[in-house]
């Protein structure tokens, strides 16, 4: 994936657990591992567990970073996707809450939609 936009931009991805070992898995590892340096970000979203047990590709690399964000989490265990363990009443709040977590520290935080529905 060449930076065609001239700017900083981030690659989306939702069910990011069905690309593993694909083409496509593999593409995003390289924009994982080259694209903090070049500008780019990615954006995943997926299932915790499956994420977590991944062992090689993009979602590996990712993980490294320690972070990301987990939209109401239902279990402490939720957080080893980050390398940390959530505190035992993490998983209470309302749909569109949950916890950021960067380097390894959380805090909690509620998402907004100011949109129609």
């Amino acid at each position: 994936m060449d930076k065609a936009s001239g700017g900083p931009y981030a690659v989306i991805v939702d069910d990011a657990e069905l690309l593993y070992d694909t083409r496509l898995d593999e593409a995003l590892e390289t924009v994982v591992r080259k694209g903090a340096d070049g500008g780019i970000g990615l954006i995943a979203a997926g299932s915790t567990d499956s994420l977590s047990g991944q062992y090689r590709g993009f979602a590996v690399e990712a993980r490294k970073s320690r972070n990301g964000l987990l939209l109401t989490p239902q279990s402490p265990s939720e957080g080893e996707l980050f390398g940390i363990r959530l505190p035992s009443n993490s998983g209470s709040g309302v749909a569109g809450s949950g916890l950021f977590v960067s380097g390894g520290r959380s805090c909690r935080f509620r998402g907004w939609w100011w949109g129609e529905e």
